[in-house]
């Protein structure tokens, strides 16, 4: 289990918008997670980018409010 699996769980996961045609897909929406060893919240928006050739996924990008992220996960 990786440390991500460990330390959040989920509170909310909402996808607002899928959008795709053949070989690119992009989804966006929200989410709010506690973080277990800090018992603080991290909500943020999201997006997913993904691309496919071939059957495999060719590329992965994924965004979401990373200082947000660091700061529930700092102890105060």
């Amino acid at each position: 289990m990786s440390k991500f699996q460990k330390d959040l769980e989920t509170q909310e996961f909402e996808i607002r918008k899928i959008l795709a045609d053949e070989t690119t897909a992009l989804a966006w929406g929200r989410f709010k997670h506690r973080i277990r060893p800090t018992g603080k919240m991290f909500e943020s928006y999201w997006a997913v980018v993904c691309e496919v050739e071939d059957g495999k996924i060719k590329y992965f990008r994924g965004f979401e409010d990373t200082g947000a992220l660091e700061a529930a996960y700092r102890e105060d």
